[in-house]
């Protein structure tokens, strides 16, 4: 009886955890438009180059889709999401230091890549493993995170970069996706 209480109590704490991940990853996609006309101005560009730009990671995330999904299949849901959530960050503190339309790019393309490595493919399938009743609500619950990341990490990029710049505004974004990337409960494999 206690190992049930255990085993539950760990499923909803990985609910949980997803939450927090897709609430800070796909949060901080949501909160691009912050960043739009800071970088403009800085080096000149059109809007409708850095809106290509802009438009890179969800053409590199939907162009992968297929080979992150045969990648789960092979190392597990939990492998690409803790390496997919390394790249987000690193992706983060890159366009923190871009200095051309070409970084910015390659940056943006490759972090595309990783949000669909991080998020919701591994989230529904770590879901749907752990839950075989309830799953709809489990999914409901950690989903909720994207667009109240959406709305929290966009409050939070406005204020840092207006306080601090957009350079620091990448950079404090890929911080809480570092130091919440370790934690899971106990004796929870995906």
């Amino acid at each position: 009886m206690q190992e049930n209480r255990e085993v539950d109590s760990s499923r909803w704490s990985i609910v949980v955890l997803l939450f927090v991940l897709l609430f800070f990853t796909l949060g901080s996609v949501n909160a691009s438009g912050v960043f739009f006309l800071p970088v403009v101005k800085t080096f000149g560009w059109s809007r409708a180059r850095f809106a290509a730009l802009v438009a890179l990671p969800p053409i590199a995330g939907g162009l992968s889709g297929p080979f992150v999904g045969w990648l789960i299949d092979r190392a597990g849901a939990r492998i690409m999401i803790i390496g997919g959530t390394a790249v987000i960050v690193l992706c983060n503190f890159g366009l923190s230091q871009a200095s051309s339309f070409a970084q910015f790019g390659a940056i943006f393309f490759v972090a595309g890549l990783a949000f669909t490595a991080a998020t919701i493919l591994p989230c529904s399938i770590v879901i749907s493993n752990w839950f075989a009743s309830e799953r709809g609500l489990a999914m409901g619950i950690a989903f909720a995170g994207i667009p109240l990341g959406g709305a929290g990490i966009t409050l939070l990029a406005s204020y840092v970069v207006s306080h601090y710049g957009w350079r620091v505004g990448y950079f404090a974004m890929g911080l809480p996706v570092g130091f919440g990337r370790h934690s899971r409960p106990r004796h929870v494999s995906t």
